[in-house]
């Protein structure tokens, strides 16, 4: 379900869904929400764009996509072998001296 066929059937109300999500969590998905449900209902597309995407890679989350509200098994969202959040790649080391770190940075 997209935000403007859960505004069409009547929900005017979500919950934020996560134990232990810090401020940043909840800033993020809030002002996430509130331009999708402006964007319904000025009645225009509403694109993620990589600024977006950069931005929900900075922040502990499943990463995206409707897995509760279609039914999606709990197993296939969180694999359990290593943790979803990693962060943004900035860099890549290419030189380790004894009192130095050499980072080729990378664009964001």
């Amino acid at each position: 379900a997209s935000i403007p066929e859960i505004i069409d059937i009547g929900i005017s109300t979500l919950k934020i869904e996560g134990r232990y999500k810090d401020e940043n969590y909840v800033a993020l998905t809030t002002n996430a929400y509130r331009q999708a449900v402006d964007a319904a209902w000025e009645n225009r597309p509403m694109p993620i764009t990589p600024q977006d995407e950069v931005a929900i890679e900075q922040v502990y989350s499943r990463g995206l996509g409707p897995h509760f509200l279609t039914g999606t098994n709990h197993q296939t969202v969180v694999l359990g072998r290593s943790p979803r959040h990693r962060g943004v790649l900035c860099g890549r080391v290419v030189r380790i001296s004894q009192d130095s770190v050499v980072v080729e940075p990378t664009e964001i």
